[in-house]
């Protein structure tokens, strides 16, 4: 109950810079006092309740020792492999221990912790969803400027009404998620796809964040030194002042099927840098930008120190591009993304 950590962050290698193939770009917060209290009997609400059951009950083989040890050295080799070994390992989380020990560069600020009862899975609970309740107050109090970081977006016509209404107070509301090179999950792409027309038309900044190997490769850098990259933070600063980081998309799934947490601080100084990690993430470089043409939709961005622009989902294919275009007209398709 002393300290709390929470964000999009999923406890596996692509979560860590870890993995060859796949990993993931996001963002945490650690906090201390009533804060990480509230966070704990959040966690003691899911673990006492009856939805969660001791996972000896699902696995169907008892392991023996020797199946234990082949496991440990599963998890040595692994290891070993991720981190370069112990000694790589200390030297890498030393800086982060010292600053962790110091408090140095702590931020002391009002934190809220927004929590999904557990009760939100059982069907039968009709619960809604406080951190969606939280998300649409935060937008309508908005004065000057909405960035808003999702990995997953699919805001139907409720959530693309908040944001056309923010819009219209005169508030800039800009918006970043994965581009379909990007995503780790394209039929969520199907859904999100139905609405970026419609954000545009009501100037709403769009990005679209790009894979590390859509980027200029760096001197001496060969191809399979660089895992693909893809944007799994869910965060949310107002007016750069108000900073939300936690687990929830601006999703249905996250909305009505999973069950979330998220720490809502009002800090300038948290919020200055919430701002400036989703303004990196918006970077031409780093990032395409959507506007409707003459022709439809288009992309731009810079490549090889050039901008550029297209006018179909870059780096993908055709038979992508119609595999999520065929996927999008699914009846009923949004509520479960």
């Amino acid at each position: 109950g002393a300290a709390a950590i929470s964000g999009g962050r999923n406890i596996g290698d692509n979560y860590f810079d870890a993995d060859r193939e796949t990993n993931f770009e996001d963002v945490d917060l650690l906090v201390q006092g009533k804060a990480a209290a509230e966070s704990r009997r959040s966690f003691d609400d899911y673990w006492n309740s009856p939805f969660a059951v001791p996972a000896a009950a699902l696995v169907a083989v008892q392991p023996d020792a020797e199946k234990l040890e082949a496991g440990r050295r599963l998890l040595a080799t692994s290891f070993q492999r991720a981190t370069g070994g112990e000694e790589k390992f200390q030297a890498a989380i030393a800086p982060v221990l010292a600053e962790l020990r110091s408090s140095g560069d702590a931020i002391w600020a009002p934190v809220r912790v927004l929590a999904d009862s557990p009760q939100k899975v059982d069907p039968d609970s009709n619960l809604g969803s406080p951190l969606l309740d939280e998300i649409q107050l935060l937008m309508a109090e908005a004065r000057s400027e909405v960035l808003l970081a999702s990995a997953y977006l699919v805001p139907r016509k409720e959530g693309t009404r908040v944001l056309r209404e923010t819009r219209e107070a005169g508030v800039r509301v800009a918006v970043v998620t994965n581009s379909l090179a990007a995503t780790d999950v394209p039929v969520v792409h199907a859904g999100y796809i139905k609405y970026r027309h419609r954000m545009l038309e009501h100037d709403i900044e769009l990005y679209e964040y790009r894979p590390s190997h859509d980027l200029p490769r760096l001197k001496g850098e060969k191809k399979r030194e660089r895992s693909r990259a893809s944007l799994h933070t869910k965060s949310l600063v107002v007016d750069r002042r108000l900073a939300w980081i936690g687990s929830f998309n601006l999703d249905p799934r996250s909305a009505l099927l999973n069950t979330e947490l998220a720490f809502v601080v009002d800090s300038p100084a948290i919020a200055a840098k919430l701002a400036d990690r989703i303004t990196r993430s918006m970077a031409p470089e780093r990032a395409w930008r959507l506007a409707l043409g003459p022709h439809g939709l288009q992309w731009t961005g810079i490549v090889g120190g050039a901008e550029v622009t297209r006018y179909a989902d870059p780096n993908t294919s055709l038979f992508m591009r119609s595999g999520v275009k065929a996927l999008s007209f699914l009846p009923g398709i949004d509520n479960l993304l």
